[in-house]
């Protein structure tokens, strides 16, 4: 959803409305709001803003991607979230997560490196209250038709402990094409399916049919700047891989207008519904599995990880036989190349080594058209990280 018409004025109540019929009478499947407090820029409370788009429209799914959990009072987010599953008739699915911007996080004064932690705790908060019962001195008494709260989605990029959580915790999982390339996606949602997953959806993929249509590696951010042909194709691969959902960014590739401003366009929402086959089921038809307690999957389910922290240092890494970086390894356990990369380039975790006593960075650069990791200032080129052990890869060896 946009948050700004074609004459660069912010969408009132009736602009929302209209955007949001016009999605449901194309036969696309929902609504979707980002979340973001980053200093200097203008983004709208994502709750209030679904509200006229929950009003205009009676069988499209209603939903955050992803709202941010540590900064705000898990409380008030429980009566918010019973709140407008009611308004919507359970048509609400809050994808939810710790973000991935500090400077949003310190607007509100969050400690950016306790966010995973702050999550976890307000959302088992949240559930509880959600489910009637009394944490501390509140308890919101849901009514029966929302007791339970909406489904919980939860907003992550690849590593283990998310993805059990998702399983065993949400009713989904929700990665970003924005920082996401397919290499990643497909070695995330393998993992995810295989320890039981169900709905998988990919997020923030940016759409501009007007766009030059360029090559897309498995290495690339993933994104339907293409005209229709090749989006379509681009989406069967994600459907291969299977994803259930795709939300949709409009961009515009000239940048005359910025991300999330650029308005919605009637014939271009026709395209994108002719692109795959409709699929006419809904998330809320379908029954909710139980939901694993927290505090149980915290700890049992998790693999440890030893002595992770934000900062991790490289003490092995895993070759091909190109001698190029497959995976690499320390206390934090086996992070495979890919991951690495998305968690330097999205400022998840920074990496480093120690030779000679000496740090050296690890810093991920572009060589032939490939994103690899380097050893700053290495003597050995990219993807080398000399002076580490090294072993041969072996099928599946990263996580």
């Amino acid at each position: 959803m946009p948050f700004k018409d074609g004459d660069d004025q912010p969408l009132n109540a009736a602009g929302i409305a209209a955007r949001a019929a016009m999605v449901e009478q194309a036969g696309l499947d929902g609504v979707w709001i980002q979340d973001s407090m980053i200093p200097g820029v203008m983004r709208p409370e994502p709750l209030l803003w679904l509200l006229p788009a929950a009003a205009a429209t009676t069988n499209i799914e209603i939903g955050t991607s992803i709202f941010i959990v540590p900064l705000r009072h898990p409380v008030d987010l429980a009566q918010r979230f019973l709140t407008l599953r009611a308004l919507t008739n359970d048509r609400f699915t809050a994808g939810v997560g710790a973000g991935s911007s500090k400077p949003s996080h310190d607007t509100m004064g969050v400690d950016f490196h306790d966010r995973f932690r702050l999550l976890h705790e307000e959302m088992d908060t949240i559930r509880r209250l959600c489910d009637g019962e009394t944490v501390g001195a509140a308890n919101l008494d849901p009514w029966p038709s929302v007791k339970g709260g909406p489904r919980f989605v939860i907003g992550a990029w690849h590593s283990e402990t998310s993805l059990r959580r998702a399983v065993t915790e949400y009713d989904g999982w929700m990665c970003s094409a924005g920082r996401t390339n397919l290499e990643t996606m497909a070695e995330a949602i393998k993992r995810y399916r295989d320890l039981g997953g169900k709905r998988a959806m990919v997020s923030t993929c940016p759409l501009d049919f007007s766009a030059p249509t360029q090559r897309m590696g498995d290495d690339d951010p993933f994104n339907l700047m293409c005209d229709p042909k090749e989006a379509g194709r681009r989406l069967e691969r994600l459907a291969a891989l299977g994803f259930d959902d795709v939300l949709l960014v409009k961009r515009d590739h000239t940048g005359r207008t910025k991300m999330f401003e650029t308005d919605l366009d009637a014939d271009e929402i026709r395209q994108v519904r002719e692109l795959l086959p409709r699929d006419e089921t809904r998330p809320w038809h379908e029954e909710r599995a139980p939901r694993a307690q927290a505090a149980a999957v915290s700890a049992t389910g998790a693999r440890p990880r030893g002595q992770d922290s934000f900062d991790r240092r490289i003490t092995s890494v895993t070759l091909n036989g190109e001698g190029k970086v497959t995976s690499v390894g320390g206390d934090f356990g086996v992070r495979s190349r890919a991951s690495a990369i998305i968690d330097i380039q999205n400022g998840a975790h920074t990496y480093h080594m120690e030779t000679g006593g000496r740090r050296i960075d690890v810093v991920v650069t572009q060589h032939d058209g490939r994103r690899q990791l380097s050893a700053l200032d290495g003597q050995d080129g990219p993807d080398a990280l000399p002076g580490l052990p090294a072993t041969a890869a072996t099928e599946g060896a990263a996580q």
